[in-house]
């Protein structure tokens, strides 16, 4: 109910689908005709998606804004479970900035095929603030960042709606 009522406030389009990625789970809607059509979410994969890149960017003292694209994805579905993936390429003689470049592409490309691959998305969360993450995604898709408190947002606008009724 937050993420649709924040994303219909800051959204004048019919039709979209807008993607929100946490620090502890991944959710996404559908919007057709200024109505939610489809919404879903993944507190199992999508478990500490962003706690888990922003975690591994401290520890390796990486700067998402200096840090280039993946050219490969790691074919992980997990956050947590993909860190193993990240140290066996360490392991094998990848430095910690393309591993974690490849496990953030890895990130990526499951967060889109999540959402079922639109060309274009808004995005909503932590990982607005990114650009790693928002490099990322395929060239031709057009990744549009909402802000963090998109959730915020449609708490305030459904608190105001029921409260100032009253």
């Amino acid at each position: 109910i937050a993420l649709g009522s924040g994303v219909l406030a800051l959204v004048d389009e019919t039709d979209f689908t807008v993607l929100d990625i946490g620090s502890r789970d991944v959710k996404y809607l559908r919007v057709a005709g200024r109505r939610i059509d489809e919404m879903n979410w993944s507190v199992k994969c999508g478990a500490l998606t962003g706690f888990t890149l922003e975690l591994l960017l401290s520890y390796f003292s990486l700067d998402p804004e200096k840090v280039r694209p993946g050219e490969r994805a790691l074919g992980i579905t997990c956050g947590v479970l993909g860190m193993e993936q990240i140290f066996e390429s360490i392991a094998s003689g990848e430095s910690p900035e393309r591993a974690v470049a490849e496990f953030t592409r890895g990130l990526a490309l499951n967060a889109w095929n999540f959402i079922g691959s639109p060309r274009r998305f808004y995005l909503s969360g932590g990982m607005c603030d990114n650009p790693l993450f928002i490099g990322s995604f395929p060239e031709a898709v057009e990744v549009v960042p909402l802000g963090r408190f998109v959730l915020v947002e449609g708490l305030r606008k459904e608190y105001c709606e029921n409260e100032c009724r009253t």
